[in-house]
């Protein structure tokens, strides 16, 4: 028995010494965009340049209570040639009448208001109201964005476009900082990103003969010839993992996109709690594994190689005897691994150093979710999100055009 519990205990720290050496270095923060009125010697100057008409594309969907924090920082962002359109997605709220309020202040001239029609069979919601804005856009780029995004810098959409045009990126996308101000937010928010990028090394994403495809549905700026070439929205329209879907059309396509970190994209929704955390996880991770339940019990094992077994080392010469402290030396030379490797995380995101020691409780709770998203699809319960139910069954693999 003891044997056994040796082999697992090797086995969990040989992981982490693997993921500690990747040639990706997922875990660590080299593709972090900068605007370019932030950097010492900015490397075109504005004059040089002829900027493309850009559409913004907001899908809102009860978001009153975001919109006056958002929605100007969009609107003021220092482009020349702007245009922004806000899709009011059958909200149950405020948000048409928030809109047209702020289309009455500075730059509000910019913004159109669009009623969004109701949901047709075959499309997730969110991307039905992207289509129809689309539909209307005139710009030769589009930003896909979302409501709750707020543009802290002003020069970030020229800086993202002056970006895409000088590495001839034909996509490229920012992953916006989530909130941490909550002890929940603080325990998964930063464990979500490090896990995302363990699945989409970012390195990888750019590569060309890399399959691995990733973008953030917050901030998605392509090209509308692009986006056209792949048969539109309509190529993943009931796409749950929307970003993750286009990226994947996009690419597969040979058309180069772009993952970054955007430290100035700030999300102004917060989780008070675990509930809405667990909610937003609960949505999509079971679609994340292809509803598979090999898949299923496949990263179970994994995570439980990864989060409880190194702990439960620590354990095992209490019940054992202290004879058995090596094993406690394995688990420990683990934990300090994977704290390693969670640590730049963590700088990221301005927490204290104590949270770096945090991930194997933020590992188990995602697995807990992730049990439950397979539970609930099991049972036939239909997941809500933004008081819109969405049955499990859609898949996030992009259509041929």
């Amino acid at each position: 028995m003891m044997l056994i519990c040796y082999i697992i205990a090797i086995a969990a720290l040989l992981c982490w010494l693997v993921f500690l050496c990747r040639p990706d270095r997922f875990y660590q923060y080299t593709h972090i965009f900068v605007p370019i009125d932030q950097l010492a010697s900015p490397s075109l100057p504005e004059s040089t340049m002829e900027w493309p008409m850009v559409t913004v594309i907001i899908p809102a969907r009860n978001e009153e209570s975001v919109l006056p924090y958002t929605l100007p920082s969009v609107l003021n962002q220092e482009y020349p040639q702007l245009e922004v359109i806000l899709i009011n997605d059958q909200s149950t709220d405020q948000t048409q009448v928030v809109a047209q309020a702020i289309q009455q202040t500075t730059n509000g001239q910019r913004l159109r208001i669009l009623q969004g029609q109701s949901l047709p069979a075959g499309w997730a919601g969110k991307l039905w109201a992207v289509q129809q804005g689309i539909q209307e856009a005139k710009g030769e780029w589009i930003l896909l964005t979302d409501a709750d995004l707020v543009y802290q810098n002003l020069h970030t959409l020229k800086s993202l476009m002056q970006h895409a045009l000088q590495k001839k990126q034909d996509m490229v996308s920012l992953m916006a900082r989530l909130q941490t101000q909550c002890f929940w937010e603080k325990l998964l928010i930063p464990a979500f990103l490090y896990f995302f990028k363990m699945l989409y090394p970012f390195k990888r994403v750019q590569e060309k003969n890399s399959k691995i495809a990733a973008a953030a549905g917050g901030c998605i700026l392509i090209q509308r010839s692009t986006l056209d070439a792949i048969g539109g929205i309509a190529a993943i329209r009931d796409a749950l993992i929307d970003d993750i879907a286009l990226a994947r059309a996009v690419k597969s396509q040979g058309f180069a996109i772009q993952l970054m970190d955007g430290p100035t994209l700030i999300s102004y929704r917060g989780y008070a709690n675990l509930s809405g955390l667990w909610k937003m996880v609960t949505r999509s991770a079971f679609t994340e594994l292809k509803y598979s339940y090999l898949r299923l019990f496949g990263c179970t094992l994994g995570l439980l190689l990864l989060f409880f077994v190194p702990i439960l080392c620590l354990f095992i010469p209490l019940i054992s005897g202290i004879c058995q402290w090596p094993i406690a030396v394995l688990g420990g030379f683990a934990l300090i691994l994977m704290s390693i490797t969670y640590d730049p995380t963590i700088k990221y995101f301005e927490l204290s150093r104590i949270f770096s020691l945090t991930l194997p409780l933020a590992g188990l709770l995602y697995l807990a979710m992730t049990l439950d998203s397979a539970r609930q699809y099991i049972w036939g319960i239909r997941c809500k999100w933004k008081d819109r139910e969405y049955a499990k069954q859609v898949k996030h693999e992009p259509k041929k055009s």
